[in-house]
C-alpha cells in the first residue's frame, strides 16, 4: 500500500574535501543526527537562503547551533 505522505528518496553520491567531512562528522556527533539527516537539512536550509526573500533560520539550525555552542563551552571547561 502506497503512503502518499511519504516522499520518494533519492541517493546522492559525491566527494567532498576531507576538511568539510571532518566538520560534518563533528556536528553529527554533537547533534546526534545521521549524515543523511544532516545533508537533507543543509540542502533545505541552503535552498531557503537562496529562494526566500525574508529568509529566517530554521528551528533545526538554531537548535544545532545552540548544541554546538554548548559543546564548545564544555570543552573549554
Amino acid at each position: 500500500m502506497n503512503n502518499p505522505a511519504k516522499e520518494t528518496l533519492v541517493a546522492v553520491n559525491c566527494r567532498i574535501p576531507k576538511s568539510i567531512y571532518e566538520e560534518v562528522h563533528q556536528l553529527t556527533e554533537v547533534t546526534q543526527k545521521s549524515v543523511a539527516a544532516f545533508v537533507t537539512t543543509a540542502i533545505r536550509e541552503y535552498i531557503a537562503q537562496c529562494t526566500e526573500i525574508n529568509y529566517t533560520q530554521s528551528k533545526t539550525l538554531i537548535v544545532d547551533k545552540f548544541a554546538l555552542e554548548l559543546e564548545r563551552k564544555e570543552r573549554k571547561e
